[in-house]
């Protein structure tokens, strides 16, 4: 996470390409993150939600926690990560790191 929590106008290309590289396949598997252009509108989800609760399509739904409104939102995290104190996040994982962000800034709405 040091790639990441480095300041953008002192760090190196490769360093923010780690750092983004590390965040994007993050994201992209785990299952409870979704990226706006791949989720149904809003009423759709409602539809899915009341009129096939048990279709495959509805249970992949219901597990979304964070929406990200694509690749600006990686960029917004990168941000995030590089704007904590390190001293706050010395002990913890990337992954929790990564998690605190996405509870704070990018949860679905209900």
């Amino acid at each position: 996470m040091r790639a990441c929590r480095q300041d953008a106008a002192t760090q190196a290309g490769s360093g923010q390409g780690l750092c983004e590289g590390y965040l994007l396949g993050y994201i992209q598997a785990h299952p409870e993150v979704g990226f706006a252009e791949d989720l149904p509108s809003a009423f759709m989800t409602r539809v899915v939600k009341t009129r096939a609760p048990s279709h495959p399509e509805t249970n992949a739904l219901k597990r979304l926690q964070y929406c990200l409104e694509g690749a600006d939102s990686l960029g917004h995290i990168h941000t995030a990560i590089a704007a904590l104190d390190p001293a706050s996040v010395a002990n913890d994982t990337p992954a929790t790191v990564i998690e605190r962000v996405l509870k704070q800034d990018f949860r679905c709405p209900p």
